[in-house]
């Protein structure tokens, strides 16, 4: 019962089904299961972790759906699945808790829309959906996360605008929206935001001008990516890092997405303690923000 950290990742070797039950030890801060060969369902107790838990059990062969919640109020409050064979939608019921601040469930075969409550977990800092098969549009409650730090939701089906609320988020620092079928132009809320780091819409149906972030005198985004291939690209953008065109889709026009910055992968594995502290999968507390 005084268990505080459990730490089995990058073991390889590793298998079986997952029999963790987070509800009966009181005392557990963080599990770590990554990289293992663990197999069959994710349990309903995953949410069941005493206050402020983490779980990673992401690059597994983890299958079947991610498992709802009957109640609003749940404990664990950052949860990585990445890079598993989950299938099913993303359960709504998750974004209900207000406390919860990572949620991390890209390179599956997720499907469905991405829900529209989303916004109601105010405390949200980490959201990664990427490299699914989801469909429909952007959520316009993302533009409610204040404390939104990383949206990653390349690779998908995603349709419609992006949302100008998203760039209304002061402390927003990447946005990676690349390989989707996003139109119209992108959003001028985003000229003032200094926070951001990376941007990355490449490769979807945008046109107009981003050169509204090239401005002189406005700090530069340092991972910039359009669609502004070409003598008569899509996207006018003259300080982008990358450009990219509609015939690049299938060779993902070169990107790295694990290794544009030195934070991308660090996203995928933190959540906070306190106000100045940022944990990462496995690694000693390193100052925060990044």
């Amino acid at each position: 019962k005084r268990l505080k950290r459990f730490s089995c990742g990058f073991n390889h070797n590793l298998g079986g089904p997952m029999l963790l039950d987070m509800s009966a030890m009181p005392s557990l801060k963080a599990v770590f299961l990554s990289w293992n060969g663990l197999t069959g369902t994710v349990p309903n107790t995953i949410w069941d972790g005493p206050s402020s838990a983490f779980l990673d059990i992401s690059r597994n062969q983890l299958t079947g759906t991610i498992p709802s919640h009957k109640n609003s109020s749940f404990s664990t409050i950052a949860i990585v699945l990445l890079h598993n064979e989950l299938t099913g939608t993303v359960p709504s019921e998750i974004f209900e808790n207000a406390e919860l601040e990572s949620f991390v469930a890209h390179g599956n075969f997720l499907t469905g829309t991405i829900p529209e409550n989303v916004g109601n977990a105010s405390n949200l800092r980490f959201l990664t959906l990427a490299e699914n098969n989801l469909k429909g549009s952007i959520p316009e409650s993302l533009g409610n996360l204040r404390n939104l730090w990383w949206l990653d939701l390349h690779t998908n089906h995603l349709t419609g605008t992006i949302q100008p609320g998203l760039g209304e988020n002061l402390d927003l620092m990447a946005l990676h929206l690349s390989n989707n079928n996003l139109e119209g132009t992108f959003p001028t809320t985003f000229a003032d935001k200094v926070s951001l780091r990376e941007l990355d819409v490449s490769m979807n149906d945008l046109t107009g001008s981003m050169n509204f972030l090239c401005d002189e005198g406005r700090e530069m985004v340092q991972f910039l990516a359009s669609d502004c291939k070409g003598n008569n690209p899509q996207v006018k953008c003259d300080c982008c890092n990358f450009c990219c065109a509609e015939d690049d889709k299938d060779a993902d026009c070169g990107l790295e997405y694990t290794s544009a910055t030195s934070t991308t992968f660090i996203a995928e594995y933190c959540w906070t303690e306190g106000s100045t502290d940022v944990t990462c999968g496995g690694d000693p507390h390193i100052p925060g923000p990044f």
